[in-house]
C-alpha cells in the first residue's frame, strides 16, 4: 500500500474512520506491505539509474490491519466501530474480499542490498507525516 497525502488506497481506509464507520476487518491480524510515496519515487529512480533488472518489493515494512486502521483512527482522533466479522467483509466486497482478509507479508532485503535507505521506514511516524 502506497501511503501519500494525495490519496490513492490509503483513503478507502481514512473515509469510514473520518466519518464514524472504521472499523478493523476481521481478526486484523492480515499483513499489509507499505511504502510512502517518496521513498518509491526514490527506489524508480535507484533502478533506473543503475539499470538494475528483476522485481524488487517496494515496501518500507509490514503492518497489520489492526495497527493502520488504529493509527489512522489515532491521528484523526476518532473512534473505531467493533471489528467487522470475515462473512459481512464478504458479503460487502465479494470476491474482493479476498484481498483484504488475507495478508501478504513481502521482504525489502533485496532493494537495501542495491544501497536504497528508506527515508520514511517508521509507519508510525509516517502516519503522523500523512495526517499531523
Amino acid at each position: 500500500m502506497v501511503l501519500s497525502e494525495t490519496g490513492g488506497a490509503l483513503q478507502k481506509l481514512v473515509n469510514p474512520i473520518k466519518k464514524g464507520f472504521g472499523a478493523v476487518l476481521a481478526s486484523g491480524e492480515q499483513a499489509i506491505p507499505w511504502i510512502y510515496s517518496e521513498d518509491l519515487y526514490g527506489i524508480f529512480e535507484l533502478v533506473i539509474a543503475n539499470r538494475l533488472e528483476g522485481a524488487y518489493h517496494a515496501s518500507a515494512g509490514n503492518t497489520t490491519n489492526k495497527e493502520l486502521t488504529q493509527l489512522i483512527a489515532k491521528s484523526l482522533k476518532k473512534r473505531l466501530l467493533p471489528s467487522v466479522p470475515k462473512f459481512i467483509v464478504r458479503l460487502l466486497f465479494g470476491k474482493m474480499a479476498v484481498m483484504l482478509l488475507y495478508g501478504n507479508t513481502v521482504s525489502n532485503e533485496k532493494i537495501h542490498s542495491e544501497g536504497f535507505s528508506f527515508q520514511h521506514g517508521n509507519l508510525n511516524s509516517t502516519i503522523q507525516r500523512i495526517f499531523g
